[in-house]
């Protein structure tokens, strides 16, 4: 098996995340006769840092002829929330309806889910959500060239608090790509990354080259 090659990272900026690739948002997923739209057709709030709160606005236009009445959903998902609202939605033909959306983080980690309504004819509207809790308002956006070999099925991100290790994996489960986002960073500290492939049997390749990111100073320095 190929190792994966050398990890690649930026130093933080001052701004709240390590920018190295562009998050793939899920797509929204709608009956395929679905009248009403969601603009956006999905919501990523991004990092926040936690016991912080951030709300976005969807706006739901029924492109339809006749009215549409949501009376099931809305949300699902820990840590999102729709404010200011009472079931039933009712959104006549070519209106418009505004949900507001909380992301509040208690916790470290990727935080997913969905706004969801249903009404008679089944579901009306399907609409991904996500957010990044962070503890220091910082996280490292990591990414590595894929390895060649046809056996890798995905990959395993090691973390250590010196160069060398020893390193611990972050990663919940597999990743299948080729990038990975930690939101555990504290500020003020020092972290070595490593990847190692996995292929199908689930034996992992060799350690990839070591990469180095500094966490800027805060206030949750130690």
């Amino acid at each position: 098996m190929r190792l994966p090659r050398e990890a690649r990272s930026v130093a933080p900026s001052r701004s709240l995340s390590v920018p190295l690739i562009t998050l793939a948002i899920l797509l929204g997923l709608a009956p395929a006769n679905a009248q009403v739209t969601a603009n956006p057709s999905n919501l990523a709030f991004g990092d926040l840092q936690i016991g912080n709160q951030s709300t976005l606005p969807v706006v739901l236009t029924n492109n339809g002829s006749s009215v549409v009445s949501i009376t099931t959903g809305l949300i699902h998902g820990a840590g999102f929330a729709v404010t200011g609202v009472t079931l039933p939605i009712v959104i006549g033909a070519g209106q418009n309806f505004t949900l507001n959306v909380t992301f509040a983080p208690t916790a470290d980690g990727v935080y997913s889910g969905n706004i969801s309504g249903s009404g008679s004819s089944g579901l009306i509207v399907n609409l991904p959500v996500t957010g990044y809790g962070t503890q220091s308002g910082y996280s490292v956006n990591l990414s590595w060239q894929p390895s060649t070999s046809p056996e890798v099925v995905g990959y395993n991100v090691y973390r250590a608090g010196q160069a060398g290790g020893p390193y611990a994996r972050i990663n919940p489960r597999l990743d299948p790509n080729t990038a990975y986002i930690d939101c555990t960073v504290l500020s003020g500290e020092i972290y070595y990354y490593v990847t190692r492939a996995v292929n199908s049997a689930g034996q992992e390749s060799e350690y990839s080259n070591q990469t180095e990111v500094m966490i800027p100073e805060g206030p949750n320095s130690k």
